[in-house]
C-alpha cells in the first residue's frame, strides 16, 4: 500500500449491483484487541441533511483494503464511541 495514511485516502467500494462507488475516508482506529476498523462515506447526505458515514473492519492487503462487515454489539459500541469523541474533538476545534 501507498505510504500515505488512509484518512487520506479514497477508493471505490463493489455495490450490491455490481456497480462501484468512490468513498472517502474519514477515519481509521484499531481496538485494545487490534481489530482495525474505517469510518467512510459516500459524501451523500441523508434527508436530514447529515452526512451518510459507514463503518467496517478492515484489512490492508497487496491490492488495497478488504473490508469487513462488524458484527458484534461490541464492535459497534466501539465505532459509536470513536465517532462521538471524535465529533467531540472537531467540535472543540472550531471553537
Amino acid at each position: 500500500m501507498e505510504s500515505k495514511k488512509l484518512e487520506e485516502m479514497s477508493f471505490e467500494v463493489m455495490l450490491e449491483d455490481g456497480s462501484k462507488k468512490k468513498v472517502d475516508v474519514v477515519l481509521t482506529f484499531e481496538s485494545e484487541d487490534n481489530k482495525k476498523f474505517m469510518v467512510y462515506t459516500d459524501n451523500e447526505e441523508d434527508e436530514e441533511g447529515n452526512l451518510k458515514t459507514y463503518a467496517s473492519m478492515y484489512d490492508e492487503v497487496e491490492k488495497g483494503i478488504n473490508l469487513i462487515p462488524i458484527e458484534t454489539e461490541k464492535d459497534w459500541k466501539l465505532v459509536e464511541l470513536v465517532l462521538k469523541e471524535a465529533q467531540s474533538e472537531f467540535l472543540k476545534n472550531e471553537q
